[in-house]
């Protein structure tokens, strides 16, 4: 499974990296432009990622702005079969950032600090996603 890690806090990356590091391929970005960037050549070297874990309060772009332009990206672009999942990271719980991000077409949300146990059930998921998908 390819995922990429989109947050300004390598504390967060590197924590992720940790309990994720089983997993064949991760990339990294530290704000919601860079994130997009690496997610678009994902894409056209037709190597996309399966998986973006993504911040929500962050530098330049943050995960609100990234998770909409992400969004429509793919809607535009004929050449993505299956759209990435994506699971917002966010130190605040509040049900109208939730309900923001899920209208935004984000499939995981998840409060810091991380818990090993929720990011392996998201892992699992997708999994099974992928391989249904094949």
């Amino acid at each position: 499974m390819k995922i990429l890690i989109v947050d300004d806090n390598k504390q967060i990356q590197n924590l992720l990296a940790h309990i994720l590091e089983s997993h064949e391929e991760l990339g990294f970005a530290d704000d919601g432009e860079k994130g997009l960037m690496q997610y678009q050549k994902s894409i056209e070297e037709e190597k996309p990622y399966d998986l973006i874990f993504l911040d929500i309060m962050m530098p330049n772009m943050d995960g609100f702005e990234m998770l909409r332009q992400l969004r429509i990206w793919e809607d535009n672009n004929s050449n993505i079969e299956n759209k990435v999942k994506i699971a917002m990271l966010s130190s605040i719980g509040s049900p109208n950032n939730m309900l923001t991000c899920f209208e935004e077409g984000c499939d995981y949300y998840l409060v810091k600090p991380i818990i090993k146990s929720e990011l392996t059930e998201i892992i699992d998921k997708v999994e099974e996603w992928i391989s249904f998908m094949h």
